[in-house]
């Protein structure tokens, strides 16, 4: 690879190489539609043999379609009295005249010390309108509440997807906006250079669009599932590679500038001796990745493909498309440092490496004892974030959970749900196992505390 990246900037080789890439650039719309075939489905986050996959795959074939259930939940410390729930009620008949498609469930729930009560509504699994559902919702809890001292908070599972999908919404603008700022930034303290600070991150979009339109042609063809998690992975993943890959080519450029070689001869010798590393090391980190077709959940198995595919893309751009760019440029690329013949090449870098070398087994005893002393926090590692605590204000669970004691916070009617989408094909019997439709239906003590449905089977 050294040999034939020398001949990627020689001569006329090196506009050729810089067309072709200009070529793939025009796949811009095919990269640009690579969040359009996003799949977050929850079953991309499960095993595929695992029993919640196969009640999510059975709900689709409701006869209402997707659903999400939201909780409105009324508290008052002093307890709620009759006019509350009166209200309560009232604005629980109210739901289908202001929202429409919404479908309140079951009946109101107070908590066993009184101080609390909820109520259940289905609403549309729209992601374009299930925040303003949400806040339609809150809108009209809040104004069945006549009393300041009723709090009143809408929670379940219809927020979190909602305020998630808001969260979420332009992130793979943001994080490019975010990884191309910290590169350039990056670049500018290393080389002072306002030019070079642009070639790699110039590089680096060329490979994006690259792997970006490759995935989707691997999504649209070859069975590859890409998730808002994939796509946000493969930007940042490029950025960072790139960026990595493109200063250990430009740091042996420049070390070979200050021999008095031109630009190409120059060019020619920081391929011949960086490139070998620059490949074993992508080759590394795209065989790692690709270890993840071995995972249980989809989400991660095909994160591996497309990982490896941004890698790949990366690595190309940087021996082909960056090497020609820095020639093109010549010298001027690192204005106003412009490194010229020298008869000493030592920098910094080259005198710490060289008293490091003067103590080998220090430096890698206090190495490790480094390593070990930050790794120590391991031991209370712990992992996962409750879902009312992703987002900076809550939205009622902890209202729940304070007037309904332990278990989850919201009473879980899937089986009741189950029931009543399955519709004239099923029968009753079909409902291997799980609580009595009664039992949320009617809106039992307590509610139901687990979804106990293991399977349905067709009549």
């Amino acid at each position: 690879m050294p040999r034939i990246g020398e001949v990627f900037v020689s001569g006329r080789a090196k506009w050729l190489v810089l067309g072709v890439w200009l070529a793939l650039a025009g796949l811009l719309p095919f990269a640009a539609k690579l969040q359009s075939i996003e799949n977050d489905d929850v079953v991309n986050y499960l095993p595929a043999t695992s029993q919640s996959t196969r009640v999510e795959q059975l709900l689709r074939e409701f006869p209402a379609g997707q659903t999400s259930t939201a909780a409105v939940v009324y508290a008052r410390d002093g307890g709620l009295g009759e006019a509350d729930l009166a209200r309560i009620h009232a604005a629980q008949e109210d739901v289908p005249r202001k929202i429409a498609e919404a479908q309140p469930f079951g009946t109101i729930v107070p908590a066993p010390d009184g101080n609390a009560a909820l109520f259940l509504v289905r609403l549309p699994h729209d992601p374009q309108r299930l925040l303003g559902d949400v806040d339609r919702l809150r809108d009209l809890a809040q104004g069945a509440s006549s009393t300041g001292d009723v709090t009143v908070g809408v929670t379940g599972p219809a927020v979190f997807l909602a305020y998630q999908n808001e969260a979420l919404k332009n992130i793979d603008v943001k994080l490019l906006t975010a990884a191309g700022v910290a590169v350039m930034v990056l670049l500018l303290l290393i080389y002072r250079s306002p030019l070079l600070c642009v070639l790699p991150l110039v590089t680096t979009v060329l490979a994006l669009i690259a792997a970006r339109a490759a995935v989707y042609g691997l999504a649209r063809y070859a069975d590859i599932t890409v998730t808002g998690m994939s796509t946000g992975v493969l930007n940042v993943l490029i950025f960072g590679a790139g960026t990595d890959y493109a200063l250990l080519l430009i740091a042996r450029y420049r070390q070979e500038l200050q021999h008095g070689d031109d630009a190409y001869r120059a060019m020619a010798r920081a391929l011949r001796q960086a490139a070998s590393a620059i490949i074993a090391s992508s080759a590394t980190v795209a065989l790692g990745l690709l270890c993840l077709l071995a995972a249980t959940l989809k989400s991660d198995k095909d994160l591996g493909p497309v990982t490896a595919v941004g890698i790949l893309c990366a690595v190309a751009a940087t021996l082909t498309a960056l090497p020609a760019l820095l020639v093109a440029c010549g010298r001027w690329t690192f204005w106003p440092s412009v490194p010229h013949k020298s008869s000493k090449f030592e920098s910094r870098w080259d005198t710490l490496g060289v008293r490091l070398a003067r103590q080998p087994r220090l430096v890698w005893v206090v190495t490790a004892v480094l390593l070990a002393a930050g790794a120590g926090g391991l031991a209370d590692l712990q992992l996962g974030l409750p879902k009312a605590n992703s987002f900076i204000g809550g939205f009622g669970d902890h209202r729940i959970l304070r007037h309904r004691g332990a278990g989850p916070a919201l009473p879980a009617c899937r089986d009741a749900e189950i029931r009543q989408g399955l519709g004239a094909g099923y029968r009753g019997r079909d409902l291997v196992r799980g609580r009595r439709h009664s039992d949320c239906a009617a809106g039992a003590h307590g509610g139901l505390r687990a979804m106990d449905v293991l399977a349905v089977r067709s009549a």
